[in-house]
């Protein structure tokens, strides 16, 4: 069973998750390390909800298996068949290995997923052991992974051992520090609404290879230049701005604290600043109509907050104030 590497005695410290890279559809396998401050630690911290983003991410399949994948050739591999995922360029033959990967129909598959993909939890190899996490940070990663380079990250449900209330609340205490000494800081805002995709996990796989979330640890790295997504639509806008993040009480500091910050939403990538520019305009998204006030107020409350945060807005009382209507439990 996993076991919590200990932290180091006397000195603040945190423990860095290592994702190592894979393909979307590989299963996620990582390190857990710890580090004291003093060493510098390098990594990219998470803001996300534990629980689900939107109603609709909670049944996404998350992995080959709750994709519905299944062979008729018993002896085909786990890595044979992400192979064998990618969508064929015109004129190409099929071959008859691929011909033996079956997709379940559309109904078959619709009730897979709402058998297999409402539980809470999903899991990820640590340190060689199986680790359950939320589906939710669970999409969080898969989506940042890269396939090349590994990337270090530091998400609460994962690198702070839950069920040790003393070291719990010693975490807590460093949060400030922790968000305001990350690399960046990413907010994660959940991903698109796949519900009525036939195949939800391909799909998922087939955007994210054409994103830019991907591409985050090798900008780190230094390999290559961060190339951010273009501006979203007025739809996507919309649903972004009804993501449940922006409900959460504990992402105000999250979002508000961090030097370097970037939101994320599924493969989409975007800089704070530009993020804020775009949700200052009249119609906030392309597109000629604007968005409901009530369908933005949270997330605009938020990004105000963060625009403020050296001024007497950060005050404990202005933010209680201002934040008294969001949600801090994550039941």
């Amino acid at each position: 069973s996993f076991s919590y590497p200990a932290l180091p005695a006397g000195v603040d410290a945190i423990r860095v998750l290592t994702v190592e890279p894979g393909d979307f559809s590989a299963p996620l396998v990582g390190k857990l390390n710890p580090v004291a401050f003093s060493r510098k630690p390098r990594y990219v911290a998470l803001s996300y909800t534990w629980n689900t983003s939107y109603p609709d991410n909670s049944i996404l399949p998350i992995s080959l298996e709750e994709a519905g994948f299944s062979f008729r050739s018993p002896g085909t591999s786990p890595n044979r068949l992400r192979s064998q995922m990618h969508t064929p360029s015109p004129g190409e033959s099929r071959s008859p290995s691929t011909d033996r990967l079956m997709v379940n129909d559309a109904p078959r598959q619709a009730t897979a997923l709402s058998q297999k993909a409402t539980s809470a939890s999903a899991t990820l190899t640590l340190n060689g052991h199986p680790f359950e996490v939320g589906r939710n940070l669970q999409l969080a990663i898969l989506h940042l992974r890269s396939p090349k380079e590994p990337i270090n990250l530091w998400a609460d449900a994962v690198c702070i051992n839950q069920d040790d209330d003393e070291e719990r609340n010693q975490q807590v205490s460093l949060m400030a520090f922790i968000y305001t000494k990350a690399m960046k800081v990413v907010a994660w805002l959940g991903t698109r609404d796949y519900s009525s995709t036939s195949n939800a996990f391909r799909s998922m796989s087939i955007h994210w290879k054409a994103g830019q979330t991907q591409h985050l640890a090798a900008a780190i790295a230094g390999t290559i230049r961060m190339r951010y997504s273009p501006e979203p639509d007025q739809n996507t806008f919309v649903r972004i701005a009804n993501s449940a993040f922006w409900k959460r009480l504990w992402v105000v500091q999250e979002v508000c604290l961090p030097p370097l910050l970037v939101f994320a939403y599924g493969p989409q990538v975007w800089p704070y600043e530009d993020f804020r520019q775009w949700s200052l305009l009249p119609h906030a998204g392309q597109g000629s109509v604007q968005i409901v006030h009530e369908d933005c107020k949270a997330m605009q409350g938020l990004l105000e907050t963060r625009d403020k945060r050296h001024s007497d807005m950060m005050t404990i009382e202005r933010l209680i104030e201002r934040f008294e209507e969001n949600e801090c439990s994550e039941v």
